[in-house]
């Protein structure tokens, strides 16, 4: 723990350092890719010429660095190479991860430092960094805390005070469960009720909201097709939580809707309410390319587009062409 204290503390970003959209910030975080890169081509030009041994280490992150290092001074050295010391030093640490080198519990305090730290993107990382398949919760009030292997995925979702922490949270959420490492039944535990909530508000500020989107529109549609997957009729326990998260983005976007009707606050909520109706319209689109060919029952669906309606026929786009065929998809329910 003390090596990744120091790596963190000692390569935080200042005023001197480069924005971190900026297109040299870019380019640095990008050096463990160059790295892996260059040592694979030497590998393969190597064993094209039968020379591999053991004795042949590559020395490309050294030249590397050589080269950074030539283009500061030789008293004061060049400040922005500590960003790409940081996104190699958490590559290394990354890929250490993903071959299991790590204990579960030892790699959530990993994750719990960097959360400590504000280091919220390398706490991202390095929770997403392992490739075993989470297990399932056995309860709708499970904690992530049944297995080991939850333990670091908690450290970011029951950190959840602060936005930054969110962000990186409903980025890590969304990894998982697109690539089937966290089974869909999780989205619908007590656990995951603040991070909805919480993408709600995001959702709803004059800010992009971006995590909150992928978030959003990652993981509803998935929420909604396990939740149908029943072969019963019988409405799972699952459902109540679906039905608030879908109740809250409807109530989101009349609010939003409602306030864009007065002049005063037209151009502070109008972005919002066009991102809450283009989720809406996103989600049900894809639940219903998703659901084409299953069996099952279309609750979770039912939902999706009955909150669509209500807030076609009752917003701005009220006898609109759009609130014609929210009514002609939800009656085809």
């Amino acid at each position: 723990l003390c090596w990744l204290n120091t790596l963190l503390q000692s390569t935080m970003p200042h005023g001197r350092e480069p924005a971190s959209n900026s297109l040299l910030a870019m380019c640095l975080r990008k050096f463990p890719s160059c790295v892996a890169d260059i040592e694979s081509y030497e590998r393969d030009v190597a064993k094209q010429q039968r020379r591999q041994s053991m004795w042949d280490a590559s020395n490309v992150s050294f030249e590397l660095y050589g080269q950074l290092e030539n283009l500061g001074s030789t008293t004061g050295g060049w400040r922005p190479l500590k960003l790409a010391i940081r996104a190699h030093g958490l590559s290394l640490l990354c890929q250490a991860v993903a071959d299991e080198l790590f204990n579960p519990r030892y790699l959530a305090l990993l994750v719990r430092l960097c959360v400590r730290l504000g280091c919220t993107e390398e706490a991202h990382k390095l929770a997403t960094a392992s490739k075993i398949v989470l297990p399932e919760p056995r309860t709708m009030k499970s904690s992530l805390t049944e297995d080991n292997h939850l333990l670091p995925l908690r450290e970011l979702v029951g950190s959840g005070a602060k936005k930054e922490t969110s962000r990186a949270a409903m980025t890590s959420v969304s990894i998982l469960a697109l690539d089937s490492r966290l089974p869909t039944q999780w989205l619908s535990t007590r656990v995951f009720a603040s991070l909805w909530t919480t993408s709600l508000e995001m959702m709803a500020s004059t800010a992009s909201g971006t995590a909150a989107m992928a978030f959003s529109r990652t993981c509803l549609p998935l929420m909604i097709l396990d939740n149908d997957s029943a072969a019963n009729s019988q409405p799972k326990a699952s459902e109540r939580m679906l039905a608030n998260v879908v109740a809250g983005i409807m109530a989101t976007s009349l609010i939003l809707s409602k306030a864009v009707q007065g002049d005063h606050a037209a151009s502070r909520h109008h972005r919002a309410e066009r991102r809450v109706r283009y989720l809406l319209d996103l989600c049900f689109h894809q639940t219903c390319r998703r659901k084409r060919g299953r069996s099952g029952r279309d609750a979770g669906a039912f939902m999706l587009a009955l909150a669509r309606y209500i807030v076609s026929a009752t917003g701005p786009l009220a006898g609109s062409m759009f609130a014609q065929q929210a009514r002609s998809d939800l009656v085809a329910l």
